[in-house]
């Protein structure tokens, strides 16, 4: 009897191995904790099978450029990614993803708002519109606060207190900043801003 447990123990054991496998991975945990996971980084989470859409770690769902498309198909859950401003001559999209695994960028536009309640959720908890600085608060109550390029304070005109922040990076691509290393997106806008995380 216990040798048959052994043996069923093991072919279950294989059988999710293979299944895995299966898949293109094995399955591991992947940190999506605030700890682990940088401001302005994120974490594929799934995509149309025709790679028209996709979902990252805060719910919020981003809109291909029928062009790119197809390297989204190839692209696997749990993907390292990073949001810029798409600041082409002729841009198509507002927004560029990239790939951190595939070393792709895709043009895309924000078609779903992050989802309020998770941990990846962040929204404006406070705005200081003389000097320019945004606190952003998360939903687990982590607080962020950053400084907006001289530039861009008179945008934040627009922004209000509570609407939801998305983080993007400011550093490769297309634009590039000694200092604003990232962007804040205001969801309700769908504006952005560069900025400098301060504390």
């Amino acid at each position: 009897m216990i040798l048959k447990k052994v043996l069923l123990g093991a072919l279950v054991a294989a059988s999710a191995l293979t299944t895995s496998l299966h898949a293109g991975r094995i399955a591991e945990p992947t940190p999506y904790s605030e700890d682990y996971l940088p401001m302005d980084q994120h974490v594929l989470t799934s995509k149309a099978l025709d790679g028209s859409t996709l979902e990252i770690e805060d719910k919020s769902q981003w809109k291909i450029a029928k062009a790119d498309r197809a390297k989204v198909v190839e692209w696997s859950a749990g993907d390292m990614l990073e949001i810029f401003p798409n600041t082409q001559c002729l841009r198509e999209t507002r927004y560029l993803l990239h790939n951190k695994m595939t070393k792709q960028f895709v043009r895309c536009d924000l078609f779903l708002s992050p989802m309020a309640g998770l941990e990846h959720y962040k929204r404006i908890k406070a705005i200081d519109y003389h000097y320019g600085e945004v606190l952003v608060e998360n939903d687990s109550g982590l607080k962020t606060l950053w400084r907006v390029t001289s530039s861009d304070v008179p945008l934040l005109q627009s922004w209000k207190r509570n609407h939801t922040i998305i983080v993007g990076s400011n550093t490769e691509g297309w634009l590039w900043s000694d200092s604003n290393d990232c962007i804040l997106i205001d969801v309700e806008m769908n504006r952005y801003v560069q900025v400098q995380q301060i504390n």
